[in-house]
C-alpha cells in the first residue's frame, strides 16, 4: 500500500532510511508517535510519503529513499503568525506537497494544520486526534489555542474515519466537537530504543526521579517541584531530572525554582535526543509525570519500554488508561504535592510494588502497544477509509 503520512515528527531520525547523515535533515517539530508509525509501515513493506514540517528552513526540502519519501515545508516560526491566518500558508505549502505523489490513502495527525491538509485532500484519509482541543483550551486558556481550536472545529467538519489514542480522548472527541461517527481507539505506538542494561538503581545507590514534560501550567511541573522538596528530604542525595521544552538550566521554571527554594537536587536538563532520553530513563528509579492532562503520554511508554516504575495522574485523562487501570504505574491526584509525595515513597519503600509495576508494563509494550498490534490497526482503518470513499464515489457518479 502507498500510505501519505501528515504530522510534526523528528526528520533526522529517518536518516538511515534515506542514505543520509542526520544533520543533512531537517530537525522537525519532533513527535514520536509519527516517527514510530513511519518506521513500522515501513518494516511491512508499504511504501511512505512523509509530509511534515519544520521551523529552520525556508523552503521545501525533499528526500527519496528505497520506500520512504519525505516533503519538509518551512514552518513559520513565530506562533502568532502562524495563529492568525490559521496556518494558512504551512497547510497551502503541504497540500501542494501531498498533490504531488500518488497515494491510496493519507494518515493525518493531530486535528489542526496536519489533519486539515489530510481531511480535506480529496483522498481517503485516516484522521488521528492526539490531544481534546476544548480540553486543552479549557487547561491553557488564550489566543492561540482558541484559534487552534477553531481550526480544529473546520477539520472535524470534514472529517470522517477518525481514530483516538485512548478511550478517554475518543469519548471527549465525541462529546466535546460533537461529532456523529465512530472514533476507533488505536493507542500509540511504544517506542524502540537500542537496549540499555540498567543498573542496580535500588541497592546503595540514591533514587533518581524522571520527568519528561514542558514547561507549561499543563504540565503541572511546579507541583513535582514541592513533591521532591519533601521526597529529598526524606531520602538524602535524592536526584530529580527534568527533560523537555523550557526545563533547562537557563529557563524560566528553573529561575523560578531557584528563588522558590525548590531546586535543590535538580537537574534542568531541557530538550534531549532520543538518545539522551534513553540515557536518563535507564538511570531512574521512577519516572513521576504530574501532567493534569495526556491522551495518553509517550513519555510512560517510553518508562515501560525501560522498565521504569510510574507515578501518573489518576484524573489526567488517558493516563488511567494508558496505565490499565493502576497495574502498570501508581494513580495518584497530581494536584496534590503531598500525594505524590506518598507516591514516590512508596516506589521507594516497596520492591514488590515496584517490580509489579514493571511487570505490567513490559506486558503492555508487548502486547497493547507493539508495533506489530498499532500497525495491523491502521491498516484496517486504511482498507475501511478507502472502502467508504469508494462507495461515495459510485453514489455520487
Amino acid at each position: 500500500m502507498r500510505i501519505a503520512v501528515v504530522g510534526p515528527c523528528s526528520p533526522r531520525e529517518f536518516a538511515g532510511c534515506l542514505s543520509l547523515e542526520p544533520e543533512n535533515l531537517p530537525q522537525g517539530l519532533g513527535g514520536t508517535p509519527v516517527n514510530s508509525l513511519v518506521r513500522s509501515l515501513l518494516s511491512s513493506g508499504h511504501t511512505v510519503h512523509l509530509i511534515t514540517a519544520s521551523p529552520e528552513i525556508g523552503s521545501v526540502k525533499r528526500f527519496e529513499g528505497e520506500n520512504l519519501f519525505v516533503s519538509v515545508v518551512p514552518y513559520r516560526e513565530r506562533a502568532r503568525d502562524r495563529a492568525l491566518d490559521l496556518f494558512r500558508r504551512e497547510r497551502r505549502i503541504m497540500a501542494n506537497e501531498l498533490m504531488r505523489v500518488q497515494v491510496d490513502v493519507v494518515h493525518a495527525h493531530w486535528s489542526y494544520e496536519f489533519g486539515w491538509v489530510g481531511v480535506t485532500s480529496g483522498i481517503p484519509n485516516v484522521l488521528t486526534v492526539h490531544d481534546a482541543p476544548l480540553t486543552i483550551l479549557r487547561r491553557m486558556p488564550d489566543a492561540y489555542r482558541a484559534l487552534r481550536t477553531a481550526l480544529a472545529f473546520g477539520v472535524r467538519f470534514y472529517a470522517s474515519d477518525v481514530t483516538a489514542v485512548s478511550p478517554d480522548l475518543a469519548a471527549k472527541w465525541k462529546r466535546q466537537m460533537r461529532f456523529r461517527g465512530q472514533v476507533r481507539v488505536v493507542p500509540n505506538i511504544s517506542p524502540e530504543f537500542s537496549v540499555i542494561e540498567r543498573p542496580s538503581l535500588m541497592q546503595g545507590r540514591a533514587p533518581v526521579v524522571l520527568d519528561i514534560a514542558d514547561a507549561t501550567p499543563l504540565k503541572n511541573v511546579r507541583t513535582l517541584l514541592q513533591a521532591f522538596k519533601g521526597f529529598r528530604d526524606l531520602t538524602p542525595g535524592a536526584e530529580l531530572r527534568l527533560i523537555g521544552t523550557g526545563l533547562g538550566n537557563e529557563d524560566e521554571l528553573a529561575g523560578w525554582a531557584r528563588l522558590s527554594g525548590l531546586s535543590r537536587g535538580v537537574q534542568f536538563l531541557g530538550r534531549q535526543s532520543r538518545a539522551g532520553v534513553s540515557h536518563h530513563l535507564s538511570e531512574s528509579t521512577m519516572l513521576c509525570h504530574a501532567s493534569l492532562e495526556e491522551s495518553q503520554g509517550m513519555c510512560f511508554l517510553e518508562a515501560m519500554s525501560h522498565s521504569v516504575p510510574i507515578i501518573g495522574g489518576r484524573d489526567s485523562g488517558g493516563v488511567a488508561w494508558t496505565l490499565d487501570g493502576g497495574k502498570a504505574g501508581l494513580l495518584v491526584d497530581v494536584k496534590s504535592s503531598e500525594e505524590i509525595l506518598r507516591g514516590m515513597l512508596q516506589l521507594h519503600d516497596d520492591p514488590e510494588v515496584r517490580s509489579s509495576l514493571i511487570r505490567r508494563g513490559q506486558y503492555l509494550v508487548a502486547e497493547r502497544y507493539s508495533a506489530p498490534a498499532i500497525a495491523t490497526a491502521y491498516l484496517g482503518s486504511y482498507e475501511k477509509a478507502i472502502a467508504t470513499f469508494e462507495r461515495r464515489q459510485i453514489a455520487h457518479s
